[in-house]
């Protein structure tokens, strides 16, 4: 089993818009759905 199986399936409980703070650009990530869009929306063969 690939490890970000692990990581993926993890993800959406540890991890929320405010974890992702602190960057040029940050204020971007929730109206864009990086979360949903970008970590989530990886190959299902990642999954």
């Amino acid at each position: 089993m690939p490890l970000s199986k692990g990581f993926l399936s993890s993800y959406p409980t540890t991890v929320s818009y405010p974890d992702i703070k602190g960057f040029d650009g940050d204020e971007t990530a929730e109206p864009l759905k990086v979360i949903d869009n970008y970590v989530l929306g990886v190959s299902n063969d990642c999954k």
